[in-house]
């Protein structure tokens, strides 16, 4: 599942339809929709942490920058 898909199905569990002076109005708890996302946020993070320690391992002298190490974890994991 890639990650905008877990942000997606977080903020759709965290969201009540709720009907309103006759019309339909969405309803959620900031709280619960925040740490929900600081979760996915941290498992991702820990995810690309131990992905560059496997990486490093492997290649202790190649050098890739910031975005091009994101980009490629990204791409290996299917986010």
């Amino acid at each position: 599942m890639t990650l905008i898909q877990k942000l997606n199905d977080s903020i759709i569990t965290n969201i009540n339809i709720v009907e309103s002076e006759n019309r339909m109005c969405y309803d959620y708890n900031h709280l619960e929709l925040a740490e929900s996302c600081e979760i996915i946020a941290d498992e991702f993070a820990i995810g690309f942490a131990e992905w560059l320690i496997e990486k490093e391992r492997e290649h202790p002298n190649r050098i890739i920058r910031g975005k091009q190490l994101l980009e490629r974890y990204k791409k290996e994991k299917g986010l």
